[in-house]
């Protein structure tokens, strides 16, 4: 067992993650060839460095979950956020007469839009939103830099 902060344990599985996209890369590129020219890669080898980081990673992750707990909240708040920001960004905020072509020959018509949340209010939503996440976030950091996690790794 070892005993690290958050913010550590964070960065392991980070680490982890790309051990294991490196692998499978490997894996995936050298699964099939040609039989007169042999594999670059010793593949049974990499198979069970795929098994055995894979497992770690898990361990890692459900260690992090664990710790998570006490700041849980905050980040289920974040991703909330998150989404009406992706939202938010996703809005038609057409406004006003636009000339537009309709059917097959393009006749051209007017159209006049009207936006119930305007691209300036969006901005400026998205903004307040933003500075939440941030203020969120730093509480975060703070909490993954004081607490501490055991990885059974």
């Amino acid at each position: 067992m070892k005993t690290v902060k958050l913010s550590t344990a964070l960065k392991i599985k980070n680490r982890l993650a790309g051990e294991l996209v490196r692998l499978n890369t490997i894996l995936a590129r050298s699964n099939s060839t040609d039989r007169t020219r042999p594999p670059q890669h010793d593949l049974q080898s990499i198979w069970d460095k795929i098994a055995e980081t894979s497992g770690k990673l898990a361990e890692v992750k459900s260690a992090i979950t664990v710790a998570n707990i006490g700041i849980y909240p905050r980040l289920a708040k974040m991703e909330e956020i998150k989404s009406s920001i992706a939202f938010l960004g996703s809005l038609d905020t057409k406004e006003g007469v636009y000339r537009e072509s309709e059917g097959f020959r393009g006749n051209v018509i007017e159209r006049t839009y009207d936006a119930f949340l305007t691209q300036k209010e969006v901005d400026s939503l998205t903004s307040e939103l933003q500075k939440l996440i941030d203020d969120l976030q730093d509480e975060v950091d703070e909490y993954n830099h004081s607490h501490l996690v055991d990885l059974p790794i």
